[in-house]
């Protein structure tokens, strides 16, 4: 079992209920270490192995949190 990808190397972006663009989130299958690209609506399983156990991958973004 293979999916194929429609756009490959292209960015991909999703419209959200505020007009906004968002792209598509990036998990890590558990099983094989591959990236795999989910959008909203896609089923949580690895485009290679077909795992489902899938890690978000962490952000690139800074995120500061206030300690008290």
């Amino acid at each position: 079992y293979h999916v194929q990808a429609a756009n490959v190397g292209k960015p991909v972006f999703i419209m959200d209920a505020s007009g906004t663009r968002r792209e598509p989130v990036i998990y890590i299958c558990g099983d094989c270490a591959k990236e795999n690209e989910i959008k909203p609506k896609d089923t949580i399983a690895c485009r290679e192995c077909g795992g489902r156990i899938m890690y978000k991958q962490r952000t690139k973004r800074m995120i500061m949190f206030d300690a008290r």
